[in-house]
């Protein structure tokens, strides 16, 4: 709904009630006024002609409600301006210039003109759908913006520039974009199975993470992340690394999304000064004092995603005693030698695959430590991370012989 929606649909309410009113005071006035043989038959006349405005009000109302509804599409169906696609165009050129433009009726072919039962998330950014193209035999995701607004748009002209240069098997691929909108439309690949967040908080029932699997998401995660920091160019900071950004498709392989407040950055430079930005719980405390954005921020926050994946407890709880911060909370206790007492219980369900997994929990325990240093120099590069996840993934299935689960491939 846009602001321009409600100015079309208010005066219309108004009308509605504002008669409504003026039928009443005038109905009152002239009963107060007429002879008393007049009043019985001229207050069942007025009771009729009140009963048919409000009546006529209802209708106005449920009218003005349908017109608000259209107002979004309408709003849909507006045509960029030249300067618009030009920033488009250039989005893309900055790539590889893979990125396929549809045509909007495409997408609404889709998505069935973007109907709700096929939306798959709602956000500040707006409402992502799921659609079909290819007469039903590819699923995409479609990501709509609810408000034409300075930051939503060059938060996806950015996904753009961004998704278009890079190609890693877990991060999330761009397929293409609607350029005859005032904002971008995204089509992404699909990616059916949620994200990490919802799975290790119990928003989504059925699925147990075992350790295995953990170890494996966290190590792919951490590839997808260098892959941003030393294989892109130029390199890219995310900014915003994080449970529910780590999409997860049928084989629970990763897929790192949303890179809307991600930064390209000069490799010369040592930072970028930059207003903060991210998800509380896992912000970087130096960049949030400092303002410089670095690649040792994603660090950072990496470091609070292996917390998770170790405790299944959240970034933030305000229910959790005098520590909210899951890192302010944990860190003291896996240095005191008591990571048993926070591991998510779920992992200790079956105590023989406990006790195998315990060193290599320990081991990834101590890589959140690392990730987790108060200050960026302290803290290892993501390449440093991933090669650690990599040995311990690798020795944790030789000791097990690739395990032997449910999640197996």
């Amino acid at each position: 709904m846009t602001s321009k929606g409600v100015s079309n649909c208010e005066p219309g309410q108004r009308f509605a009630v504002s008669v409504h009113d003026y039928a009443m005071t005038t109905g009152r006035r002239y009963l107060a006024n007429a002879p008393a043989q007049e009043k019985n038959n001229n207050t069942a006349i007025i009771a009729v002609v009140i009963g048919v405005v409000v009546v006529l009000g209802a209708i106005g109302a449920c009218y003005c409600y349908k017109q608000r509804k259209g107002t979004g599409r309408k709003l849909l169906r507006k045509r960029a301006s030249n300067s618009n696609l030009q920033e488009v165009i250039s989005s893309i050129a900055q790539g590889h210039g893979s990125v396929t433009v549809f045509t909007l009726r495409e997408l609404e072919k889709a998505t069935e003109n973007f109907g709700e039962h096929l939306v798959l998330g709602l956000g500040g950014f707006g409402t992502v759908y799921k659609g079909t193209l290819r007469n039903g035999m590819v699923h995409v995701a479609i990501k709509m913006s609810n408000a034409i607004s300075k930051t939503g748009k060059k938060q996806l002209l950015n996904e753009i520039a961004i998704l278009s240069k890079t190609n890693h098997p877990n991060l999330v691929k761009l397929f293409g974009c609607c350029i005859e909108t005032e904002v971008p439309i995204l089509v992404y690949e699909y990616i059916p199975n949620g994200n990490l967040f919802e799975h290790l908080h119990r928003l989504r029932f059925g699925v147990n993470l075992n350790w295995k699997k953990r170890l494996q998401i966290a190590t792919e995660a951490a590839e997808a992340i260098a892959y941003l920091h030393f294989a892109a160019q130029p390199p890219i900071y995310h900014r915003d690394v994080k449970s529910g950004n780590i999409l997860l498709d049928n084989t629970f392989s990763v897929k790192v999304a949303d890179f809307g407040i991600s930064r390209l950055t000069n490799p010369e430079k040592t930072h970028v000064s930059t207003a903060v930005q991210g998800t509380p719980g896992y912000l970087d405390p130096e960049y949030f004092h400092s303002y410089h954005l670095t690649d040792k921020s994603d660090v950072y926050s990496f470091g609070v995603v292996l917390l998770e994946l170790i405790t299944s407890q959240k970034p933030l709880d305000y229910t959790r005693g005098d520590e909210h911060s899951l890192a302010a909370y944990a860190l003291p206790i896996i240095r005191e030698g008591n990571l048993d007492l926070i591991v998510d219980p779920q992992l200790k369900e079956s105590m023989e695959e406990f006790q195998e997994s315990i060193p290599t929990i320990q081991r990834v325990a101590q890589v959140a430590i690392n990730c987790l240093a108060d200050k960026r120099k302290d803290r290892p590069t993501m390449k440093t991370v991933a090669a650690a996840l990599q040995d311990i993934n690798k020795t944790y299935l030789n000791h097990n012989n690739g395990g032997g689960t449910e999640f197996d491939d």
